[in-house]
Parts: C-alpha cells; structure tokens; sequence
C-alpha cells in the first residue's frame, strides 16, 4: 500500500509540473501585441511633416521618443475637458495630429497652441516632437 501512495505522489509531482512548464509569459505575440505604432502629423502654418513612431526603437532617436513618449503618455493625448477654464493666449499656429495605437489603446488625438490649457499639452509632447526632428530645440 505504501508503494502506491509514493507512486501517485510522484504521478501528481510530474503532471504539476508539466502543467506548470505551460503557464508564464511567451516571448513572441505578448510584445508584438503592446507594440507602440503612432503618427505623428505636424503643421506649423507653412508646411507639414508626418513621422511614424514604432516602440520599442532602435535607433537613438526613435529610442528618444519612446521613452519621452513613455513619461507623458497616454495623458497627454486625453482632450482638454470642456468645462476646464484656459487662458486665452495663442501660442502659435503650430497643430499636431497623432493617431495609431499606444500600449493597445486606439489613439486619435489632435494637439495645438491656441490657448493655455492647450499649450500645456503641447509642452508635455514637445520632447517627443524634438526627438523625431519634427521641431526645432
């Protein structure tokens, strides 16, 4: 009898452990489903300029704008709410377009400097619009 109980312990030993060995986080699908893909289209009244963005990146530059993209994102792409108060100063004529996908979330988000509260969006991005060369230092 105590030659069986040791043999269905052992039999519960590989069938956990088997089970277990397919559980945890796979390599391939699970990042190419967070993958970041944006486009970013800028118009500064003259002339427009559109980049897309893929992160992770591999250059120095799109690495730049991911992680600069990481510290504002997704905020700075909610609109400013319509009940919020901003200052009525014109910041330029500079406009911003950005659409595609962040972190599985659909983005479609337009940016500008027509007033305070939009100028404050526009600094939270402007890291990222520098690093793509969109926009001056």
């Amino acid at each position: 009898m105590r030659r069986r109980s040791s043999s269905t312990a052992a039999l519960a030993v590989v069938a956990l452990v088997a089970l277990g060995s397919g559980c945890g986080g796979g390599s391939g699908d699970n990042s190419a489903a967070q993958q970041t893909v944006l486009t970013f289209r800028f118009t500064d009244g003259g002339g427009a300029s559109t980049v897309t963005l893929t992160c992770p990146g591999k250059d120095t530059g799109t690495k730049s704008a991911c992680a600069q993209l990481a510290k504002v994102a997704p905020d700075v792409f909610s609109p400013v709410p319509k009940a919020k108060v901003c200052t009525q100063i014109f910041g330029g004529p500079e406009k911003l377009a950005v659409s595609g996908h962040y972190d599985n979330t659909i983005v479609s988000a337009g940016l500008s400097r027509e007033n305070g509260c939009e100028i404050d969006r526009w600094d939270m991005i402007a890291p990222v619009l520098k690093a793509l060369a969109l926009v001056g230092p």
